[in-house]
């Protein structure tokens, strides 16, 4: 094993292999419901789609915030306070005060 790869997490290191995971399974619920499409059009204010939107920054902010996600098993050995409260705080209060 080379080192470069040694340094990679799990999901880092897999990564094609969960974004070609996405894209099967996008296609896939495309064809076995075809009526989805009309669904996500509802669902849109203007040009924008909401479910999309919320789509991108799901997977836009952990990257920002800097998740590593090697450590998130230490979330759930604290209980579920913790985890309820971190859920909380990164994914509610924070984004909140970052619009206000």
């Amino acid at each position: 094993m080379s080192q470069t790869s040694a340094k990679l997490s799990f999901v880092d290191r897999y990564l094609t292999v969960w974004i070609l995971l996405a894209m099967v399974l996008g296609v896939a619920h495309g064809y076995f419901f075809p009526g989805i499409a009309g669904l996500l059009d509802r669902l849109s204010i203007g040009t924008t789609s909401i479910p999309i939107a919320i789509g991108l920054i799901w997977m836009m902010y952990p990257p920002l915030a800097k998740v590593r996600y090697e450590e998130v098993n230490k979330i759930f050995r604290g209980g579920s306070k913790i985890f309820l409260f971190s859920i909380l705080q990164n994914w509610i209060i924070g984004p909140v005060l970052m619009f206000v």
